[in-house]
């Protein structure tokens, strides 16, 4: 998830967040995160996915607590 912090973080030009972020800071995040998939959805459709189908697989992986290999925190 650190990547895709990263990249919310240059996506939506904001701080860094933390559980103790404020509640605007979170709500800002959010729109930054709903804009983003949005953007990707329009981008899988260009490249002729169907967004739907791309969809049910990255929740597919959600449920199934699947994180990216460069997601990982090493220990």
């Amino acid at each position: 998830m650190l990547h895709t912090e990263a990249l919310l973080t240059v996506y939506g030009r904001l701080p860094a967040l933390s559980r103790t972020s404020s509640p605007a800071v979170r709500l800002v995040a959010e729109d930054a995160a709903t804009a983003l998939i949005a953007d990707l959805l329009h981008w899988l459709q260009a490249q002729g996915t169907a967004p739907d189908t791309a969809l049910d697989r990255a929740q597919k992986r959600f449920d199934a607590g699947l994180v990216q290999p460069r997601d990982r925190v090493a220990r």
